[in-house]
């Protein structure tokens, strides 16, 4: 029986000490638990930056696809404006043309002779001003 006993008392203190491990292992299991909670904390942190990031970016892109857009139909209103222009100076080198021949057919009486002015008087605001006195200014 004192066999028995020493059994049992080595048993228990197995058991104390099975017992002692297993709350050890608990308490890690906790504090892995709690760094690994930590983690996915820091890691949704960091998904959410990419996510803010990303859409940041997408607007971006957003606006530039916008001012190329608008680029792009800035040129073609100015390729429409050149084009009008350009036919707009042919035409009217055709009326220039047209008109030179009109005037060419006209045939003044006396071709030779130059032509008299038509006012004959000055100007009357070229002529000297005499002022009361007599004299002038």
């Amino acid at each position: 029986s004192a066999d028995a006993a020493k059994e049992i008392k080595a048993l228990i203190a197995a058991s104390t000490d099975q017992v002692g491990k297993g709350v050890r292992l608990v308490g890690d299991t906790g504090q892995a638990l709690t760094q690994i909670a930590g983690s996915v904390g820091e890691i949704d942190g960091l998904v959410a930056g990419i996510a803010a990031a990303a859409q940041q970016q997408a607007a971006g892109l957003a606006s530039v696809s916008t001012a190329v857009g608008q680029l792009d139909e800035a040129v073609r209103r100015n390729a429409d404006l050149a084009r009008e222009s350009s036919d707009a100076a042919v035409a009217l080198r055709t009326e220039v043309a047209d008109l030179e021949g009109l005037v060419a057919r006209f045939r003044l009486a006396d071709e030779g002779r130059r032509p008299e002015p038509r006012h004959t008087r000055q100007d009357p605001s070229l002529e000297p001003r005499r002022y009361a006195g007599g004299g002038r200014y």
